[in-house]
């Protein structure tokens, strides 16, 4: 009796293994998701407040080398969001374009394109809320 009930434990035992480490692993990966998710918030946040300053302080003048910086920090935002918040993806990449040509994009374009400050802000509070 007591050999037919060994042999009933270890497969068992066996099997909780499996459906033990099944569940760390889906634990890993879904904070691994919740990281990507924040650092992607974090550089939509970096990109929007320099943005803002940006804006805000230079409403008449240009300074290239910063909108080579605001170029960068929208690519960086649109990359660390490519799997976490595909919503606005497409928008940060444009965002970024923006910023790195010379030549500006009529006010128009860039409504149309749903990349004006206030929509992307409006955009990133949504996402905030999402959490």
């Amino acid at each position: 009796m007591a050999d037919v009930l060994m042999g009933f434990v270890s497969p068992l035992q066996k099997l909780l293994g499996t459906f033990q480490r099944e569940r760390h692993f889906l634990a890993q990966m879904k904070a691994q998701q919740e990281k990507d998710r924040r650092e992607a918030l974090e550089a939509v946040l970096s990109a929007l407040s320099e943005t803002r300053r940006y804006v805000d302080s230079l409403p008449d003048a240009y300074d290239r080398d910063t909108e080579y910086r605001l170029s960068e920090l929208w690519a960086i935002a649109a990359i660390r969001s490519r799997k976490s918040i595909e919503s606005i993806q497409p928008e940060m990449l444009d965002k970024s374009q923006y910023w790195l040509d010379k030549i500006r994009w009529s006010r128009q374009v860039v409504e149309e394109k749903g990349i004006d400050l206030e929509t992307m802000e409006r955009k990133f509070r949504e996402l905030i809320a999402e959490q």
